[in-house]
């Protein structure tokens, strides 16, 4: 399958990070195995289809490189949805939110 195919693609080029798209997720993965090979993934979908469950949830993900460190950082940053003051800032997934 093409997902997997990637996947091994990535795992040879020892990718630090594989960011997917879905339409109503957010998760990080930090221990994908591919072989000998472990990657970290981050799925990203908090950009519009709501479940219609709970207060909708819209934002995006933010990449902290630190070169000197050797690091790469996912956090969300949550937007507040149409009709709302603020966004609901109650833990989403595995993801950390980002400092302001």
């Amino acid at each position: 399958d093409q997902a997997a195919a990637l996947l091994v693609e990535l795992a040879r080029e020892r990718a630090d990070l594989v960011v997917a798209g879905h339409h109503h997720a957010l998760r990080e993965f930090a221990d994908v195995p591919v072989g000998d090979v472990r990657l970290r993934e981050v799925v990203v979908g908090t950009g519009g289809a709501y479940q219609g469950v709970g207060i909708p949830r819209y934002g995006y993900l933010r990449l902290t490189f630190d070169d000197a460190a050797g690091t790469l950082e996912p956090c969300f940053v949550e937007v507040p949805p149409a009709g709302y003051a603020e966004p609901p800032n109650e833990p989403v997934g595995s993801l950390p939110y980002c400092d302001p």
